[in-house]
């Protein structure tokens, strides 16, 4: 499968967007994600960019621009 297509069958942009964000609300508001939280500046903004354009298709590192 094309990385793209691999990409957009998991939603695409949009998706992407929402896991993303989602994973970093979680970090904030479940104490069940406090060892990973710690581990992030207090301002989580700089990051959730940087990572919607990182996305794993099969056990690959792919980088969407």
């Amino acid at each position: 499968m094309h990385l793209l297509a691999a990409y957009e069958s998991m939603g695409g942009e949009v998706v992407m967007h929402r896991r993303v964000d989602r994973f970093y609300d979680l970090t904030d508001e479940d104490l069940d994600y406090f060892g990973i939280r710690k581990l992030y500046p207090q301002d989580l903004n700089s990051f959730r960019r940087p990572i919607h354009v990182f996305v794993w298709v099969d056990r690959w590192p792919v980088f969407i621009c």
